[in-house]
């Protein structure tokens, strides 16, 4: 359910703002909440689809739908998101360093990243909060790296970040399920990639993830 909550938020928090100021709000600004409102519900259903996957995952049925898309596209649109969300947090993209399209299941993509952008924000409440997004490609591997300078997570705890149920000490207060990062790992994994996880107690957080992008590679 903690999955769900972003884009609902973003409809309803959109909702609440156009209908507060539709009688003096330019139109160019409501066709641009109009259309986050849209984006927001294909996610949802996105999701839905995904996590239906995730349980076929465990049961060993699910099939990758491996097609061709603009990864830089997809990681605009979840950050532009996420800022629509979280107005005081900020979030800066370096991603020309991606290559033009990649093929890997977009739905799935869809899920990890969002996985990953929503933790940095939920994580990150200091004074002047800062995502980081940076992808560039290595070794025919599409590299995408997110990192906060949230809260961060005791070293001692690090060899169990990616397992399911899993919440670190320093997220007391903060709700969540433990799933994320689970998920996330299982996910890469289909796709026969890696993701790492390397964070500082007071410092932050950084996940990296890569993917073979090639179609020959799946």
């Amino acid at each position: 359910s903690h999955e769900f909550r972003t884009p609902l938020a973003i409809v309803d928090g959109n909702t609440q703002i156009l209908e507060r100021r539709v009688a003096d709000m330019p139109v160019e600004e409501a066709k641009r909440r109009l259309k986050t409102i849209r984006s927001a519900v294909s996610r949802t259903v996105n999701m839905m689809e995904a996590v239906l996957s995730s349980n076929l995952l465990k049961t060993g049925k699910l099939d990758l739908n491996i097609e061709e898309f603009s990864l830089r596209d997809v990681i605009a649109q979840l950050c532009q998101e996420q800022m629509d969300l979280a107005r005081f947090h900020k979030i800066s993209m370096d991603i020309n360093g991606l290559p033009d399209q990649v093929w890997l299941d977009k739905k799935i993509m869809t899920l990890i990243l969002t996985n990953l952008l929503s933790n940095a924000v939920k994580y990150t409440q200091c004074e002047e909060p800062h995502i980081q997004v940076e992808g560039r490609t290595e070794a025919g591997m599409a590299v995408v790296c997110v990192k906060d300078n949230g809260v961060g997570i005791p070293e001692d705890e690090l060899g169990k970040v990616f397992q399911r149920f899993f919440r670190a000490s320093t997220s007391t207060g903060v709700s969540g399920s433990g799933v994320g990062l689970s998920l996330v790992y299982d996910l890469v994994q289909l796709h026969h990639g890696t993701v790492t996880l390397e964070s500082k107690v007071g410092e932050g957080t950084c996940v990296t993830v890569r993917l073979p992008f090639s179609k020959e590679a799946h």
